[in-house]
């Protein structure tokens, strides 16, 4: 797959190749990606993005509730993979 220049880092590993390997949901796969380019792009405005995603985590994981619905307290927790199947189930198709 070829990747838009903008998007481009000179990672060994680019953070979407990651993020898809290991089916990271959104705010993981968000955390993981600003984390990796605040050097590179937008320094402590990264910082504190990744801080955002990393709060929704803690909330989710302390307000005690996990349910099958990936949009839970208005925050989406979605696997790159879940995405097609979560749009189906909600009645939207793509094609």
């Amino acid at each position: 797959m070829s990747r838009p220049t903008q998007h481009h880092y000179d990672f060994p590993i680019q953070p979407i190749d990651f993020i898809i390997a290991n089916e990271l949901g959104f705010c993981e796969g968000n955390i993981i990606k600003y984390v990796m380019r605040y050097k590179r792009k937008n320094g402590v405005e990264d910082l504190r993005k990744a801080s955002q995603y990393i709060d929704f985590l803690i909330e989710e994981m302390t307000s005690g509730k996990q349910d099958d619905d990936p949009v839970d307290n208005g925050y989406i927790n979605l696997a790159v993979s879940d995405v097609p199947s979560w749009f189906t189930h909600k009645g939207w198709n793509p094609t």
